[in-house]
């Protein structure tokens, strides 16, 4: 819009005649008119965009809200809901894939239980096999001291029982031989008693840890899973709470939108100032004093007329600036505060802000529980190789306790060779007689270290038997355990890969919603500058006011010349023209501004665009 106040400019003192007056008045008059249609059509202008801004900033709000819900959506959908993809899904088929190996390896441990019970009760069997081999190095050590005292008789016999001494003498060592025999297959007993005690330390200790952390698995993974679904909850009741935050904005841009509508009360208003102003009448410089007298009187009523509208206008135009700021200033509070929630929201949920509550700190955790879980099938399955091979150094142990024992049959061979040399040398050596009771105890000694040799044979040739097929068992178990450890290895690798997918998909929607799409942004900053513009409609206002009272001036003064020349105190005109002003106005506040100044009463009850009654 033009400076319409740079157009005006005070009369020199030298043309301030009583004519010229008038003509200047008229001459502003016609700029205000035309300053006035330039005021209408900027307002349009203003509140012409502002009705085209707001609705789209509105529309595009709604498309947000709209966009928001289909996030949300999304995120449930992707997470709480059934689907092939969801985090619930992946949950609970971890759940069970864990729960499916869980009670697997559960059946295992308790056949396996009963096999390393069979196998105890088998290794305390063994006390028996210690009280025979006892019993045989008993038998050597009586055999000895025989043998000894039956060299001394065959040395005192001379050279009769010489040959006698040869066969004691061998006996002797033949003895000595199977106390140390017996000696050391009770040092390999302790040893396999030993084996077996570290062997059984470790089938516990596996048991133990490996029910310990069935039973804590299954407690830590249901915590950690609905942890994950809990925050998942807080993550769909978050989102939903931000959109609802950004919903709010819409009020106070409705708000906004209420104040478009003043556009026609103000339009209204300026052309009422503009329908007064066209009734002053151009009066030619021929024309009587009256004539001038009337026209100067008009002149000096319709601009207060026409001021108090514009009054009027300008407190409009005043309270809309302020709705105008007061609710964008609330609407950019509302985003600001948004804004800031879903960044400490963001961050809360990436763990970044601090808290240990994080639904990544929860699938951090779950992860990690995850990894833990095919960590302990690695170490349950090194435990068991680890049995395995401790069995094995149990039966190298029985089997070189089952070879000294037959070393055993051989020395029995040999103590009843002695035993027939011995019975040959007394039958032929009458020096000898005495002997038969030695030879008969020998021989009684030979049949029992004889019947002891056998039962430790058979004993711990069963026993080899039951511990070979309890071994074999068990190592054929364990095959299929490592099969399974594989199998549920891969399937919890997939699972945890799959989560994690699901985690990343979930975190980067979060990341990515916005309460405020940036369309919505930009519409917004562009109608944030409305302000300035409804700004400078008020300083137009204030110019057409300025210009108005210079109208009103002149016209006074130049009245008061011509009352002073005539001699007048005052000059009264008819309100005929103020009716007919009056009658043209659709704002009924306007009506009583004219009947006031024009001297009438106007009546009451009159609304716009109604008909109002003179009295």
């Amino acid at each position: 819009m033009r400076d319409i106040g740079s157009s005006l400019s005070d009369s020199p003192a030298a043309l301030y005649t009583e004519n010229l007056m008038i003509s200047d008045a008229n001459e502003l008059r016609d700029q205000l008119v035309t300053a006035l249609r330039e005021l209408v059509d900027e307002t349009d202008r203003v509140y012409l965009s502002f009705g085209t801004k707001f609705p789209r900033l509105l529309s595009e709000m709604d498309r947000s809200l709209a966009a928001n819900e289909r996030t949300i959506r999304s995120v449930v959908e992707r997470t709480m809901k059934e689907g092939s993809h969801s985090i619930r899904r992946h949950v609970e088929e971890t759940q069970g894939v864990i729960g499916e190996a869980a009670s697997e390896f559960a059946r295992m441990r308790e056949r396996d239980t009963a096999l390393f019970q069979e196998l105890e009760e088998s290794v305390q069997q063994l006390s028996e096999l210690d009280k025979r081999i006892g019993s045989i190095k008993e038998d050597s050590i009586e055999m000895e001291i025989i043998s000894i005292n039956a060299m001394t008789v065959a040395l005192k016999a001379g050279s009769p029982g010489r040959a006698f001494s040869y066969i004691t003498e061998e006996l002797k060592g033949v003895s000595s031989r199977t106390i140390e025999l017996s000696d050391a297959i009770s040092r390999h007993a302790e040893r396999m008693q030993q084996v077996f005690d570290d062997f059984r330390t470790l089938v516990r200790r596996t048991e133990e840890s490996e029910e310990e952390f069935a039973t804590d698995l299954h407690t830590r993974l249901q915590t950690g899973f609905d942890e994950i679904q809990a925050g998942i909850s807080r993550v769909e009741e978050k989102l939903r709470s931000l959109k609802a935050r950004s919903g709010d904005v819409k009020q106070p841009l409705t708000r906004i939108m209420e104040e478009v509508q003043l556009q026609d009360v103000i339009k209204q208003s300026v052309d009422h100032v503009i329908v007064s102003l066209e009734e002053l009448q151009h009066v030619e410089d021929t024309a009587g004093d009256e004539a001038h007298l009337d026209e100067l009187s008009f002149f000096r009523t319709i601009p207060g007329l026409c001021d108090k509208i514009l009054e009027e206008v300008r407190a409009r135009l005043t309270q809309s600036i302020r709705t105008f700021r007061e609710q964008l200033q609330t609407a950019q509070r509302f985003m600001q505060e948004t804004e800031e929630e879903r960044t400490q929201f963001v961050a809360s949920l990436l763990g970044n802000g601090g808290s240990g509550e994080s639904i990544s700190a929860y699938f951090a955790d779950t992860s990690e529980l995850l990894d833990e879980v095919r960590a302990r099938l690695q170490r349950s399955l090194a435990s068991k190789n680890d049995i395995a091979a401790r069995s094995r150094t149990l039966m190298e142990e029985v089997r070189l306790v089952e070879d000294h024992i037959r070393t055993f049959s051989t020395i029995v061979t040999r103590f009843k060779s002695i035993d027939i040399h011995s019975r040959i040398e007394v039958a032929k050596q009458s020096v000898l007689q005495n002997m038969h009771g030695t030879v008969d105890q020998m021989n009684a000694l030979t049949a029992k270290i004889e019947t002891d040799v056998n039962e430790s044979l058979s004993h711990i040739g069963d026993f080899i038997g039951r511990i070979s097929s309890t071994i074999q068992e068990y190592e054929d178990r364990r095959d299929e355990e490592e099969r399974l450890v594989r199998k549920y290895g891969r399937q919890v690798r997939r699972k945890k890969r799959a989560i994690s997918e699901a985690q990343n998909l979930l975190e980067g929607v979060v990341k990515e919603y916005s309460a405020f799409s940036s369309d919505f942004r930009a519409l917004f900053e562009n109608v944030k500058s409305g302000d300035a513009k409804l700004n400078q409609l008020v300083a137009t206002i204030d110019s057409l006011r300025e210009l108005l009272e210079t109208i009103r001036v002149r016209a006074e003064e130049q009245r008061t010349q011509i009352l002073r020349r005539k001699g007048l105190s005052d000059w009264t005109v008819g309100n005929e023209r103020m009716r007919k002003i009056i009658e043209r106005f659709t704002i009924f506040t306007h009506e009583q501004v004219a009947g006031e100044l024009g001297g009438f009463h106007v009546g009451t009850g009159a609304q716009a665009g109604e008909v109002t009654l003179f009295e």
